[in-house]
């Protein structure tokens, strides 16, 4: 992601950046699907800092206090918030509205054919790891989940098949869709 964005850094024009489409300026009128729109890309953008709680148990036996898993949590955000920066900038600043109005899928498509080079490999690279990082933090999640809920008198063993089932279950449901 960093590479991507620093590659679109020459490409960027100050009249996209300055580029503004607000609701009730300039004539436009108000789009409520807008808000499904915000609310959709904020809730993914920081979905994966959830993945904290997969830690916690480990990071509280160390600081009972939580302030590690404070700090460390914050700063996971300030980073998040940094990178989706300099890919705001990047993209919104290289591209013109139009074209990202028109796009049907990611900006990685118009971004790689701006680009070229072996922008559109990094792009695949990327979506990969984002999607493989996200599987291994939801399925911790539904790992820790089910272990949370049985007896701590099951063997553990037997606890973490019965806690690895789910996970089990939803890969095979799913190669067996696909």
């Amino acid at each position: 992601l960093i590479l991507l964005s620093l590659s679109a850094f020459p490409h960027i024009e100050l009249e996209n950046l300055l580029r503004i489409n607000l609701p009730f300026v300039d004539g436009q009128t108000f789009d409520p699907v807008i808000f499904e729109l915000v609310f959709g890309v904020v809730l993914a953008a920081f979905f994966g800092h959830t993945s904290a709680a997969n830690s916690a148990k480990v990071v509280l036996r160390r600081d009972p206090g939580g302030s590690a898993l404070m700090r460390g949590n914050i700063a996971a955000m300030l980073t998040a918030i940094g990178l989706y920066s300099l890919w705001l900038v990047a993209v919104n600043g290289s591209i013109p509205a139009q074209e990202l109005i028109e796009t049907t899928g990611t900006a990685l498509t118009p971004l790689g054919n701006l680009l070229g080079g072996p922008a559109p490999i990094l792009g695949v690279v990327y979506v990969i790891l984002a999607m493989g990082i996200g599987v291994i933090f939801m399925s911790f999640g539904l790992f820790y989940q089910v272990r949370e809920m049985l007896p701590a008198s099951l063997k553990k063993g037997r606890q973490f098949a019965i806690s690895l089932a789910p996970i089990v279950l939803i890969f095979l449901l799913v190669e067996w869709l696909v």
